[in-house]
């Protein structure tokens, strides 16, 4: 079920499906790239993050089959990876660790020598390892909100919380964030 990029960027429609189906497979398929975001901005690999969104794409087969309301199918889908992706780090017994593959440079970006890469490299991981410590309750609205442009009132929805509740915890991470990085000698 994970789709290809020539079926994310189609936005392929199964027409033998109902069109509760029909829906939430065209919201999995043009938010894929940004829930993959998500689960590696959570500390997962990139091959962890397509089996869980693989766990997800059947979490969304069977939601579709049974019904599906006209709801925010992109808070539901976000909640469901959220859950997903939280039952990975349980069983892995080991939430803080992982890849962060997400903070890895881009593929256009080329630097001049080989000392800015390896700075932008050794910030890289400084970063991530930063991110990784922060708790649950605190890295899941950050990652939401900064590498999946999710708003405050859309994060309260995923993560069945106040607004303000939200905004409390993004400004706690950042703050506690910014204190890790500045202890390691990287400017925020």
């Amino acid at each position: 079920m994970i789709p290809t990029p020539d079926q994310r960027a189609n936005h392929v429609h199964t027409p033998d499906t109902g069109r509760g189906q029909g829906l939430l497979l065209e919201a999995f398929l043009g938010l894929f790239d940004r829930l993959k975001g998500f689960v590696m901005g959570m500390g997962l690999s990139v091959t962890d993050a397509e089996d869980v969104l693989q766990d997800v794409s059947i979490q969304v087969l069977n939601q579709a089959r049974r019904s599906t309301s006209d709801g925010n199918l992109t808070a539901w889908l976000f909640k469901v990876t959220v859950n997903r992706v939280r039952l990975e780090h349980r069983r892995r017994g080991v939430a803080n660790k992982g890849s962060a593959a997400f903070l890895q440079k881009s593929p256009g970006v080329q630097y001049a020598d080989v000392q800015h890469q390896t700075i932008r490299d050794e910030e890289a991981r400084i970063i991530a390892d930063a991110l990784c410590e922060l708790d649950d309750s605190l890295r899941v609205p950050l990652v939401l909100r900064y590498f999946c442009d999710q708003d405050s009132s859309q994060i309260a929805q995923v993560l069945d919380l106040p607004v303000s509740t939200v905004r409390s915890r993004l400004k706690t991470a950042r703050l506690m964030l910014t204190k890790k990085l500045l202890e390691q000698g990287v400017e925020p």
